[in-house]
């Protein structure tokens, strides 16, 4: 399911904690400049950083400190604690580098006793780790409601222009999306790949309204389910070793399932697109086949025919 992309702020925050830890009163003002952003920002970080248990205090007016005897060095991580740490650690190296050398400066600051066993993530290592230039930016047209332009380069085809209304920034497989709508076209939706973004520019006059409680409203379980308002319902049916799998994971909208043998299962769900559940379908081959609808299964058929005709 995509994550919303809060990380950014997330490793602003953790990034202060940093600077706080020496005991010495900084100016709110100061740590604005470093990262950028007006100073109810930092006030928000700076509340967000309370929530995190480390109480702060003001000694003067626009001066902040952590309190008497709070330091992440005192801090005892527990198990789950550390885990988190290691799983953020390397979810931050999938964005950009730059986005990911406060936390590793911070991480390893929080580890300041003996480890133990570790859960060690897997995942794709990425070559380009481009895009991270623009998460800011994003980030500010979201929080204060106003439009976009950008220029977007999709891979085979031009260099095109958007303007856009940001809503939310999202992480999925490896990549981050800004969920938006045309301008000019409020009622549809259009995602596109930060790191395919060449240019950006604040359109400060056109604003528009955040969609409210969007987190519940962003029911998709991969980027292809954003942008449409489609409901597909669809049935499988799944055997062998791939049934443990489908058994453990929601993958799509109102997935349910039911047993079929000892050792199969029907599972039904709703999807927006066809590409939200080819990947699914083609990963598991031969354990699955597609019951409903006829389309999707003439399409994987073609698609897997396509392969063999290469192959051979």
């Amino acid at each position: 399911m995509p994550n919303y992309c809060y990380e950014k702020k997330n490793l602003r925050v953790l990034s202060i904690i940093n600077m706080l830890d020496d005991g010495k009163p900084r100016k709110t003002i100061d740590i604005a400049n470093y990262f950028s952003v007006d100073a109810r920002t930092v006030q928000r970080d700076l509340k967000n950083v309370v929530k995190l248990g480390y109480e702060i205090e003001y000694p003067q007016k626009g001066m902040v400190k952590f309190a008497e005897g709070v330091s992440m060095k005192k801090r005892f991580l527990t198990s789950e604690q550390q885990q988190g740490l290691n799983i953020f650690r390397v979810f931050a190296k999938t964005l950009d580098p730059e986005l990911s050398k406060s936390c590793e400066a911070l991480v390893k600051s929080f580890e300041q006793r003996d480890k133990g066993a570790e859960i060690i993530p897997l995942m794709p290592k990425r070559y380009n780790k481009g895009g991270g230039r623009f998460i800011d930016e994003i980030f500010e047209a979201i929080e204060f409601g106003h439009a976009l332009r950008i220029s977007y380069h999709a891979t085979g085809s031009k260099k095109k222009e958007y303007e856009i209304k940001p809503f939310a920034l999202v992480y999925s497989e490896g990549f981050v999306y800004v969920y938006s709508a045309p301008f000019s076209m409020p009622s549809q939706r259009r995602t596109y790949r930060v790191d395919r973004i060449k240019k950006l520019e604040h359109l400060y006059d056109k604003t528009f309204l955040p969609i409210k409680g969007i987190r519940e409203k962003l029911k998709a379980h991969n980027i292809w389910g954003l942008s449409s308002k489609k409901s597909i319902e669809i049935k499988l049916h799944i055997d062998g070793w791939a049934v443990d799998y489908f058994k453990n994971f929601e993958l799509f909208r109102g997935q349910k399932i039911e047993e079929a043998t000892k050792d199969s299962i029907f599972l039904t769900g709703k999807i927006s697109k066809f590409e939200e559940v080819i990947p699914q379908i083609l990963r598991w081959i031969p354990c699955i086949k597609v019951l409903s609808p006829k389309d999707l299964s003439s399409q994987v058929k073609n698609m897997v025919r396509a392969y063999i005709k290469k192959c051979n």
